[in-house]
Order: C-alpha cells, then sequence, then structure tokens
C-alpha cells in the first residue's frame, strides 16, 4: 500500500504541475494528496472513509488528512480533465509493470 501511494502521489503531482494545476493556499491537503487518498481508499477500502483515514493516519502517509465530509467535497471539487491525465499516466504506468495475466471466459452463463 505504500509503495501504490508514493507511486500516485508522485504521479498526480506532476500531472497537475504540468496541467499547471494551482493549489489553494489555505487548503490543508494539496489536491495530488486528495486524489492519491481517493485512489487508496477505492483500491483496499471499498471506499470506507472512517478505516482507511485510521489507516492513512496509523502509517502516516499524509502529514494532515481533511474530516470525511470535507474530503468528499474535496475530491467531488477536482475536474474531470486532472483526473483522465492522472488516471491516463497511472494505467499506461501498472500496464508496463504488470506481471499478471488474465483469462477470458467466453462461456455464457444462464440462469
Amino acid at each position: 500500500m505504500e509503495t501504490f501511494s508514493i507511486v500516485v502521489y508522485i504521479v498526480s503531482d506532476e500531472v497537475l504541475r504540468i496541467l499547471r494545476s494551482a493549489d489553494d493556499p489555505q487548503a490543508q491537503m494539496s489536491d495530488a494528496e486528495v486524489i492519491t487518498f481517493a485512489l487508496i481508499i477505492a483500491k483496499y477500502f471499498k471506499c470506507n472513509y472512517k478505516i482507511s483515514r485510521y489507516f492513512c493516519k496509523k502509517l502516516r502517509l499524509f502529514s494532515n488528512i481533511l474530516s470525511n465530509s470535507r474530503l468528499n467535497r474535496r475530491i467531488r471539487k477536482i475536474p474531470w480533465d486532472r483526473w483522465n491525465g492522472i488516471f491516463r499516466f497511472l494505467a499506461l504506468i501498472f500496464k508496463n509493470t504488470s506481471n499478471d495475466n488474465f483469462a477470458v471466459d467466453s462461456f455464457p452463463v444462464f440462469s
């Protein structure tokens, strides 16, 4: 989880820098941190904010973590073009480093 969060944070920060996205000076968490947190809770905690905030605090992944409602508002405030750029870059990275093999089942399933 720590390696995933580091990779996602670095990619998010660089993509936002390339897109010239500026954080609000009063923000307690940067947009890159919010995006990283959103992807961590989606991948590891099935979008459970309470448990993910607890684990991220224990692992000291972020210096300051917002409340559940504030995190939700910040995640929804990030424009889709920024999410799209980050997802494309992450997909390229994880596609090239993945050693997983997948098999597609072609048999129909009847109920």
